[in-house]
Order: C-alpha cells, then sequence, then structure tokens
C-alpha cells in the first residue's frame, strides 16, 4: 500500500511493474523510468452505465450511439484500475517490442516523446497477454466505465462539454508535425 489518495482511495504499488514510486515536493507522484503501475482501489458502488442522445434523461451525450442504450443499472464489488495510462517503460519490461506509433525521440510540436508517454497502438490480445503475465487484467467494460464517470452522470466527469476537460485530461492535443 502506497497510502490514501486525495479522494480517500488506497493507492497501491504494484512490484512486478517496477519500483515504487516516489512523491516530489508537491506531494504528487514522481513517475521515472523505472517505477511501475499504480492501482488505485475502488469501493464497491452502483452507477447507470450507457449514454444517449435524450437531453431530459440522464447520462446525455450528443454524440451517443445506439450500442450505448438503453441505459441501465450496474452493481460493482471492489476492483483495482491503474492510475495512469500503462507508459512505454512499463510495457517494455512486459513485452520486448513497442508497438506505439509515438517512439521515444520523435519530436510532436515541441514536446519530445519519451518512454514515459503512453504505450498506445496495441491490439486488445497484446494488451491482455501483457496484463496477464504481470498478474493483472483489464477492466470490464463496467469497471472503466464507473471509473471513468467518477461519480458523475455527465458526458465527462468534468462536465459535459470537451472543454470542460481542459486542464484536467490529455485529450490528444493537436500539435504540427
Amino acid at each position: 500500500p502506497l497510502g490514501e489518495n486525495e479522494q480517500g482511495y488506497w493507492e497501491f504499488g504494484h512490484l512486478l511493474s517496477g519500483e515504487l514510486p516516489r512523491k516530489n515536493k508537491q506531494g504528487r507522484w514522481e513517475i521515472t523510468e523505472e517505477t511501475g503501475i499504480i492501482l488505485v482501489l475502488l469501493p464497491q458502488g452502483q452507477f447507470s452505465m450507457g449514454a444517449q442522445r435524450d437531453k431530459t434523461q440522464q447520462n446525455f451525450d450528443p454524440r451517443a450511439m445506439d450500442i450505448e442504450r438503453p441505459i441501465h443499472q450496474i452493481s460493482l464489488k471492489p476492483f483495482f484500475i491503474p492510475k495512469y495510462e500503462l507508459n512505454q517503460a512499463q510495457w517494455l519490461r512486459v513485452i520486448d517490442t513497442n508497438p506505439s506509433a509515438y517512439l521515444p525521440g520523435r519530436t510532436m510540436g515541441n514536446h519530445k516523446v519519451t518512454v514515459l508517454h503512453p504505450v498506445e497502438h496495441m491490439t486488445w490480445d497484446q494488451a491482455m497477454e501483457s496484463m496477464q503475465r504481470l498478474d493483472l487484467t483489464l477492466p470490464t467494460e463496467a469497471q472503466w466505465e464507473y471509473a471513468n464517470r467518477a461519480g458523475t452522470n455527465t458526458v465527462y466527469w468534468t462536465g459535459n462539454t470537451v472543454g470542460s476537460l481542459k486542464g484536467a485530461a490529455n485529450i490528444s492535443d493537436r500539435v504540427s508535425h
């Protein structure tokens, strides 16, 4: 156990995936090339899963697709979910090849890609294999949505507009190539 986070949830270091993180002067986790996965233990709970395009109903999302309906109640037992995206260094400790399109050394806009950037462009099978090697599993669709909704019924955990994500999430910022 690493302790409780700002929201009161317990966080754990996953020793098979790398070293335990250390906190910086601001009290935040300092992620290095050696840092392992940080898991958050989410409590059991219920939530409304799915989305629909009716503004007067719960879980409104103007871009909802038919496969996200009907809205239905889900009950979940406690589960672990990673606090951050799996980065390329963590991936490379488990799988020998890097599937990412944005490889270390590449520059995107003013940003140089490093092994601390999220791993991407893997298949579901590759992702599942990497998690199994670490004695973990991928979250279910319900666990993923529960974690991402963070107790809200809005389109995003920050509100109903993409603009509400500014400063709160990386949504693939536009950079010149």
